[in-house]
């Protein structure tokens, strides 16, 4: 049985008054070229913990992962880490989907670049997806009519995702 969804919210969706947050599950279903899902969060707090901090804090959450792993490192190290365990990910076809919405904002806590692909990939997006990566990034100055504040709450990625194709 389908859930049915609050009018008001419907109605918000449709008028592009609906802010979409993004958390963790989000880019579940996402593939790489080999066809392996992309990871959960406990999958990578434990490659965080394999790769800087050890046997020691294995069972460790994400969070609590990324931030000993860059206190033992260094932040662009670990997420250099992330962004190359992340970027061969590519959205599923429902990840399209969000790019047909008329969507207020966009804010994620994800690491990876799926909303980003979708973007690129839809055929015909509603809005130009402007991320946010960091207070002085300039994306609100880019911002006009047709566009869309991606804010990207963690900011991982952010110089390295200008470096590559998304």
């Amino acid at each position: 049985m389908a859930a049915e969804l609050p009018r008001e919210l419907v109605g918000a969706v449709a008028e592009g008054r609906a802010v979409l947050f993004l958390g963790a599950g989000a880019s579940r279903g996402a593939k790489d070229d080999k066809s392996r899902d992309i990871p959960t969060a406990t999958e990578l707090a434990a490659e965080l913990v394999a790769m800087f901090l050890g046997k020691a804090y294995e069972g460790y959450d994400f969070r609590t992962a990324y931030d000993l792993a860059c206190s033992v490192r260094d932040v662009p190290t670990v997420q250099k880490f992330l962004f190359d365990r992340l970027n061969t990910f590519r959205p599923a076809s429902f990840h399209l989907l969000i790019a047909s919405f008329p969507w207020a904002g966009i804010l994620t806590t994800n690491y990876d670049l799926i909303v980003e692909r979708a973007y690129g990939q839809a055929r015909s997006p509603l809005q130009r997806l402007v991320p946010n990566v960091k207070d002085d990034d300039g994306a609100t100055q880019r911002l006009d009519h047709k566009s869309l504040l991606y804010v990207k709450l963690h900011g991982c990625q952010a110089g390295f995702a200008q470096r590559t194709s998304c």
